[in-house]
């Protein structure tokens, strides 16, 4: 099924039939991805003296009890709630429904002598993205584009099961790649990656507090109306999948928290 969007004076034709999975699945049985070396996320089925909620142990169904933490163990799309004392929540926020996305494809870099305002904790063994990457990869847009899909090279299914730690620190987004984002009026941004900051930063997160607009050392609105923006981290976007226009539908899990679980799904576009 295709279906015709308009964005501005653009009319796209989307073909439905076609979705492309870009989250990263848990496996409670098996190899999973982990940031911060917390707990593995697990399952269990429900127990009590007169209640089993497994057919293995004699129940009439299967019902399980999950234990997660959506920052540190799959794909997640969280909301300015993430960094500020108040209660800002992921699930007040219009995001499921297509929106128009860009996918592009970034080779992080580490040698990048005094060009770029730093993490204070940045190691010369870091790699990171910049604002000119960016704008080398997206060009002029000729239309609006909502949602910026960022898949970093190289690229492969290790991604699915990473750990991430202070061994093994990943890849980050420099300021002035927070700055491109934002001049190109990007509402959601999409990573694959852990997070916009370096993993180790004394708490910091300097670029989330700039892409909404949360002035650095704080923790507080003051009073503005929270960003509407959102990020979305460790996605997993296919080799197979070219760079180019997309539309995507985030796909995010009502939960009444700072970041939920969510399953994006990108379209491909026919004419």
């Amino acid at each position: 099924m295709d279906s015709f969007i308009h964005v501005g004076k653009h009319r796209f034709q989307v073909d439905l039939c076609s979705p492309i999975d870009i989250s990263i699945p848990v496996d409670f049985e098996g190899d999973q991805l982990n940031y911060f070396n917390v707990q593995d996320s697990q399952s269990r089925p429900y127990e009590t003296e007169n209640i089993k909620g497994s057919t293995l142990l004699g129940g009439g169904c299967n019902f399980d009890i999950v234990s997660i933490i959506p920052h540190c163990h799959t794909t997640h799309t969280e909301c300015v709630g993430h960094i500020v004392d108040e209660s800002i929540l992921i699930n007040n926020f219009a995001l499921n429904g297509l929106k128009s996305a860009y996918v592009i494809s970034i080779t992080p870099e580490s040698d990048l002598g005094k060009r770029e305002k730093l993490s204070k904790y940045h190691c010369s063994t870091d790699k990171v993205i910049t604002g000119e990457m960016i704008e080398n990869k997206i060009g002029d847009l000729d239309f609006p584009v909502e949602v910026l899909v960022v898949r970093t090279l190289p690229n492969s299914n290790e991604k699915l099961t990473m750990k991430y730690n202070r061994k093994n620190i990943p890849p980050y987004f420099c300021l002035s790649a927070i700055e491109v984002i934002k001049k190109l009026n990007i509402s959601h941004l999409c990573i694959d990656l852990p997070s916009l900051d370096r993993a180790i930063d004394g708490g910091s997160l300097i670029g989330h507090h700039l892409f909404w607009d949360i002035p650095m050392n704080t923790h507080s609105l003051s009073q503005k109306t929270p960003s509407t923006s959102t990020i979305t981290e460790l996605i997993f976007v296919p080799n197979e999948i070219k760079d180019g226009n997309y539309f995507i539908n985030l796909q995010v899990a009502n939960l009444s928290l700072d970041a939920s679980l969510s399953r994006p799904v990108l379209y491909p576009i026919l004419t």
